[in-house]
């Protein structure tokens, strides 16, 4: 039997819209840091940073079968979160430059 890691993202998504948690543990590993890097390259502050990460994650579990739309990962996970989060540092200065 195949391990998890060895499944294609879209195979994750798959598994992911069947509730399968190992898929969503997978798609963290590989996407967490990314996500964590580009938003914390934007922002001074690591805990709201830390926050929209955990919530995108969170956000993808909870909309399970619902994901038929999502047929990427790569260009799904960035965008709505981390653009309002990076919104949000741009409004209240804590935004680097």
């Amino acid at each position: 039997m195949a391990l998890i890691k060895d499944n294609s993202d879209q195979k994750l998504l798959e598994l992911l819209k069947d509730g399968n948690k190992e898929a969503l543990t997978e798609i963290y590993a590989r996407y967490a840091k990314i996500l964590l890097k580009f938003t914390a390259q934007r922002l001074n502050d690591v805990s709201d940073t830390e926050d929209a990460i955990h919530d995108i994650f969170l956000k993808l579990w909870q909309s399970g079968e619902s994901n038929s739309i999502i047929n990427n990962l790569q260009s799904y996970l960035p965008l709505p979160e981390i653009r309002s989060l990076i919104y949000i540092g741009r409004s209240s200065g804590r935004m680097n430059t």
